[in-house]
């Protein structure tokens, strides 16, 4: 079975950020990829709430023939910075800059305008 599940211990959240050589802070979140419960992936972003933007920064994914993986990565935390309320959103992870484009991401810098992105389910 294939999951995104965000990582809720800081202390990894801060040897994720000094491995990819960011200064960890508060406001940044990370999302685990797993496969059968093996680590398969891993992403980092942050929010800035005040001015209501996020940024994808980091996506790394062991499987980097299957856009589905990097997919779902991006798509968990493009839902997490919609629920914090965040409106736009971008990403300096240009390795998969063609799955940015195909969720929807502009070109040069890559954003997203989260603003009705989600549509919520109806009851």
């Amino acid at each position: 079975m294939i999951k995104c599940v965000k990582v809720e211990d800081t202390g990894l959240v801060e040897a994720y950020c000094k491995k990819c050589g960011i200064e960890y802070e508060s406001n940044i979140y990370a999302y685990n990829l797993e496969e059968n419960e093996v680590k398969a992936g891993v992403l980092l972003f942050y929010a800035d709430i005040p001015s209501q933007t996020g940024k994808i920064f980091y996506v790394n994914c062991k499987n980097e023939t299957d856009p589905l993986f990097i997919e779902m990565l991006i798509k968990s935390a493009l839902n997490s910075l919609d629920w914090m309320g965040i409106e736009t959103v971008t990403s300096s992870a240009e390795k998969y800059s063609e799955i940015f484009k195909k969720i929807g991401f502009s070109n040069t810098p890559p954003t997203l305008e989260l603003n009705g992105y989600f549509t919520p389910c109806e009851q």
